[in-house]
């Protein structure tokens, strides 16, 4: 099962530009690791506080993470950041739970028998990522990995089927 999180970072005054240097060297290392879906930072328009989103493939892709970065930059990171939340969706096991638990994280289980979907397979991320950029590349690279009773218009997004809207 897939593990993400969302966690809630404030940059320490005059730290920002240094914990964009640290961010530059997060994302090359973790783009080597496997099992790594989604690995992301968005700053607030007062510039204050960053926003990371993780999601990896299974828990010991989560922990194989955890572990390398709190090797290579946990203490980089912990002089330039202060960690306000860390949430977590989905059954992390009991390894990931333990490191997890170190960040005072909080967990959330998915809701109801749903069948939900939203990422891109493991070869598409891959291709999207190397394909160029724009949405044509990246629809071409989707190849419909997303869900099987989904369309993908180009200028719309992702949209139910014509057998999925008759069902509605």
């Amino acid at each position: 099962m897939q593990i993400s999180w969302w966690v809630e970072l404030i940059v320490r005054p005059g730290c920002l530009d240094e914990f964009e240097r640290l961010t530059g060297e997060m994302v090359a290392s973790t783009r080597a690791e496997s099992g790594v879906l989604a690995y992301q930072r968005f700053i607030s328009e007062d510039r204050q506080a960053v926003y990371v989103y993780e999601r990896y493939e299974n828990c010991d892709a989560a922990v194989a993470h955890l572990v390398k970065f709190a090797a290579t930059f946990g203490e980089r990171y912990r002089s330039l950041v202060t960690r306000k939340r860390f949430v977590v969706f989905g059954d992390p096991n009991d390894a990931l739970r333990a490191l997890l638990n170190r960040y005072e994280a909080t967990y959330h289980r998915p809701f109801g028998p749903f069948r939900y979907w939203g990422c891109l397979a493991r070869s598409s991320r891959r291709e999207c990522r190397s394909s160029g950029n724009g949405i044509s590349a990246i629809v071409q690279a989707m190849r419909l990995t997303i869900c099987p009773d989904r369309a993908i218009n180009p200028d719309l997004g992702i949209m139910p089927s014509s057998s999925s809207r008759d069902r509605q």
